[in-house]
């Protein structure tokens, strides 16, 4: 009765996952594992939705509990080897953009957001919203639109996501910005053709 209880949970976390929706996903895959701690492919997806939500420690925690199942043939072993590397590198890179950030020196905090750290984590939800965020300090609304809509792709229930998108579209200078990139947009692909 129970693993069949998970399986139904994992399927709905599976399918929640392909449509982009990782919170409620990972909700469902949750109730999945509770029902089978065994269950290595919950676990596993579990770690990913997080990892793309940009959760990381969570994320290396499913996939811990996973290789504590079982470590033969089991994903979960590359992920947290990745996940491990991925961090170590940019610890570092983390501390200088916190500090960056205290000294409200936004430019460059963003900067090394681009540089040193997404470079290491595939499209991670977090890390767009918080490059979002640093350009909006910086004074550039319309970037910053775009990471949010980015980490909207990544997680279209993204409730950070959707909140700094409606606060900066309420602003009546984002307006007047959102039109004339559209005209530039289009300009440009008027003459290009």
């Amino acid at each position: 009765m129970t693993d069949q209880l998970s399986r139904i949970y994992y399927n709905k976390g599976l399918e929640l996952s392909r449509e982009a929706c990782l919170h409620e996903a990972a909700a469902s895959l949750i109730k999945a594992v509770s029902y089978d701690p065994n269950h290595i492919a919950a676990w596993n997806l579990t770690g990913l939705c997080y990892y793309r939500m940009g959760k990381f420690k969570t994320a290396g925690y499913c996939w811990a509990h996973s290789v504590n199942c079982t470590r033969e043939n089991n994903k979960a072993l590359g992920y947290l080897a990745d996940l491990k590397l991925a961090l170590q590198k940019t610890g570092p890179a983390f501390d200088r953009l916190y500090k960056l950030c205290a000294e409200k020196k936004y430019g460059q905090a963003t900067a090394v957001l681009k540089k040193d750290i997404m470079p290491c984590f595939d499209a991670a939800e977090d890390l767009l919203t918080m490059l979002g965020i640093l350009q909006l300090l910086e004074g550039k609304p319309g970037p910053a639109v775009e990471c949010w809509e980015k980490a909207l792709v990544i997680n279209r229930n993204s409730p950070a996501a959707w909140r700094y998108l409606a606060a900066v579209k309420q602003k009546p200078g984002y307006r007047y910005l959102w039109i004339k990139s559209r005209l530039i947009n289009f300009m440009r692909g008027w003459f290009s053709t």
